[in-house]
């Protein structure tokens, strides 16, 4: 009786734990087979962030929809997030605040879910998290996608472009790389003074 008991709780514990995700999940207008593909990645990353299902769905979903992803995306999604808290020095809830203030804006400027993790890791690593690390990389990315006249000037003085010849903003890793690549040679000072 006892052991009929708690396998009976426990059932209802982890059904009362699934119907959180889907909920977050339905909310954000996955269909039924949506949730149902979906979970497995979602569940998977909550117990590798050690969090509640509902939360990891709701992080997770925000994000998809940020990058205007396809509901059958939500494995890529779960992988990024998961490898991107377990290898850097951050969790999934900083990493969706991050998303939060960053998600749609760099998405827009053709900077990839994975890129853009990366790069909140990358930040996290060095202890700029959440909204901090969102806010960040927003308001770079938006500076180098229409930079003031005195920008742009030391960016061409770099030998910088944020733009490709159409117009279109330049993978961010090639940016990011040849800003670091430009600058590593200027001395401290110099650099403080050309900001």
């Amino acid at each position: 009786f006892t052991r009929t008991n708690t396998d009976l709780q426990n059932i209802g514990e982890a059904m009362k734990y699934a119907a959180s995700g889907q909920a977050f999940l339905a909310m954000a207008g996955f269909t039924p087979q949506a949730i149902q593909a979906a979970l497995p990645g979602v569940l998977n990353m909550a117990l590798a962030g050690g969090m509640d299902l509902g939360e990891s769905a709701d992080i997770s979903s925000n994000i998809l929809s940020q990058f205007r992803l396809d509901p059958k995306e939500m494995d890529r999604i779960s992988d990024v997030l998961t490898g991107t808290f377990t290898r850097t020095n951050t969790d999934l809830q900083n990493i969706g605040e991050a998303m939060k203030y960053a998600g749609t804006g760099l998405a827009n400027f053709g900077i990839s879910v994975e890129q853009t993790s990366a790069m909140i890791g990358v930040m996290a690593n060095v202890g700029l998290r959440g909204s901090i690390a969102g806010t960040g990389l927003q308001k770079v990315f938006s500076q180098l996608a229409a930079p003031t006249k005195r920008a742009r000037e030391a960016l061409s003085e770099l030998g910088v472009s944020a733009a490709d010849a159409a117009g279109k903003m330049r993978p961010a890793e090639e940016i990011l790389s040849e800003l670091y690549l430009s600058l590593i040679h200027i001395s401290e000072p110099t650099r403080q003074a050309e900001i």
